[in-house]
């Protein structure tokens, strides 16, 4: 059994295949060895630095044929950070990465906002929350509420789904629809939508204060 730089790689008919040899020079001595590795996992190396650092194979001779049966790169084993025993990481020379943390029965799945320069994180984890940030927007999602937000400090804006209502918080709230209701004669029972207010016997009255006020064709109320 033997260590090489792999020097490039490709794939045929589905099959990953090395390049094997010396990276700092390009020389390769195997050109086209079949990589055996976990049942269902495929990857493709990443092709070597221009200094010359590259991934590592470890490789068997079977007759004239050499075939990989693993892999090494620690160029970007920073991206990993501080595995415990049990966690587990998929990593390249880009942003996106998952990482699986085995004490906290969550996975994270992290890339980068390439217009703002900010991170992108995905949380599941196994205390019950689900999480999305992306800059200064987030959802949190647990197992009986789902809270959007927005913004950052007075400017920010929340909304709350759960089982006593939807909430809303913000500076204003503006709905730019062509009409709606609030509120149903009959509530939904699903399947059955539930039965809305209709004009002009509900209808929201508009204009001037008073008498003036006329009843709206298109947005009715009821309590």
């Amino acid at each position: 059994m033997t260590v090489a730089d792999v020097v490039s790689s490709s794939v045929t008919n589905g099959e990953v295949r090395a390049k094997l040899g010396n990276a700092t020079d390009g020389f390769g001595f195997f050109s086209d060895a079949p990589v055996y590795g976990a049942d269902g996992f495929y990857s493709r190396p990443n092709d070597p630095s221009d200094n010359g650092d590259s991934a590592q194979a470890f490789y068997v001779r079977e007759g004239d044929q050499s075939i990989v049966i693993g892999y090494r790169d620690n160029r970007y084993a920073e991206k990993v950070g501080e595995l415990e025993p049990g966690d587990r990481a998929i990593v390249t020379d880009g942003d996106a990465r998952v990482i699986i943390k085995r004490k906290l029965n969550a996975v994270f799945i992290i890339s980068k906002n390439d217009t703002t320069g900010k991170t992108l994180i995905f949380e599941m984890s196994g205390s019950g929350v689900i999480q999305m940030f992306n800059d200064k927007s987030w959802i949190t999602m647990t197992g009986d509420s789902i809270q959007l937000s927005a913004g950052n400090g007075s400017s920010s804006s929340m909304i709350t789904l759960n089982a006593n209502g939807i909430h809303f918080l913000g500076n204003s709230f503006n709905c730019g629809t062509m009409g709606g209701h609030f509120g149903y004669m009959i509530p939904p029972a699903p399947p059955a939508p539930g039965v809305a207010p209709t004009a002009p016997a509900f209808s929201v009255i508009v204009g001037p204060a008073g008498q003036a006020g006329v009843g709206s064709t298109k947005w009715t109320m009821t309590v």
